[in-house]
Formats: structure tokens, sequence, C-alpha cells
């Protein structure tokens, strides 16, 4: 953490281990990973969830870094580019 910034990923849907699997695969250090489901219970508590949702009923990731986020996507081949970039 000391000399870069970490992967802040979120994942949202109660069918995302398809999207996990991606995280676990890869070696990302300084990564922070939250999980939650679509009722978000804990967006109050965990700044980090706060506005994410579930796109078209589809488990969705959310890759932030540097105190910005990249678009929310649902394809495993569209959350690996952001994982990658």
């Amino acid at each position: 953490f000391y000399l870069n910034s970490p992967k802040e990923i979120v994942v949202v849907g109660d069918d995302g281990n398809f999207l996990l699997k991606e995280v676990w695969t890869r070696f990302i250090p300084n990564k922070i990973v939250v999980i939650a489901s679509e009722e978000n219970n804990d967006a109050d508590l965990i700044p980090l969830l706060q506005n994410r949702r579930m796109i078209d009923g589809k488990s969705t990731a959310y890759v932030c870094e540097n105190f910005a986020c990249q678009q929310p996507v649902t394809s495993v081949e569209g959350f690996v580019a952001q994982l990658e970039g």
C-alpha cells in the first residue's frame, strides 16, 4: 500500500463467482476485494459499496483506483480488461 495505491474491486450479485475467479487467478498486488449482495445493506457502513448495483439483473464488477472508478461491467472479458489495465 505504501508504494502503490490499491485496486478496489467490488462484485455485486449472488452469482458473481465467475467474476471473482478472474481476481483470484491473477497476481494483483495491493487489492481490496468486496463482495456484496444486491440488497447491499452494508452501503451505509462501507463507502466503497455506495451506489453499487447490479446492471440488468446481472452480477456486476466495479474496479476503482486512485479515487476513480471505471465503468461497471457484467462480462468476464470487460472485467479482465479492467483488471489488466
